[in-house]
């Protein structure tokens, strides 16, 4: 249930075109910032991740030893292994397939649907 308000002068009734074509523009234009906003986000998580990429493994392991170079506080620079790692092996066995045409399983299709069809008729007498 709405209220309908009856205005005084007629031209107040209805938005103006001036209105409707300034408030399209502002329905754009928050679009457009908004995509402006969410790309240049994408392209800054782009070059972050470019440039954990571009860096080297030495640079990674030195900055790994450094941290690890706290003899001052008697912390050893090795991690203890908490368990063995298991590695997932294929093994490849020979499997003898036998594959059968279609005429080669005819007779053992048309045997089925005798035998089938037997019990069939026992069954319905």
């Amino acid at each position: 249930m709405g209220y309908k308000i009856d205005w005084i002068f007629p031209t107040l009734r209805q938005t103006s075109s001036l209105w409707n074509l300034a408030s399209s523009i502002t329905f754009a234009a928050v679009g457009i910032v908004s995509k402006i906003i969410v790309v240049s986000h994408l392209n800054g998580l782009k070059d972050a991740l470019q440039d954990i990429r571009n860096t080297e493994i030495d640079v990674i392991l030195y900055e790994a030893l450094d941290i690890c170079a706290a003899i001052s506080l008697e912390i050893g620079c090795f991690f203890k292994e908490k368990r063995a790692k298991k590695r997932k092996r294929l093994i490849w066995k020979e499997i003898e397939d036998t594959v059968l045409t279609g005429k080669q399983r005819y007779p053992q299709f048309k045997v089925s649907i005798e035998s089938q069809e037997d019990k069939m008729v026992i069954g319905s007498t």
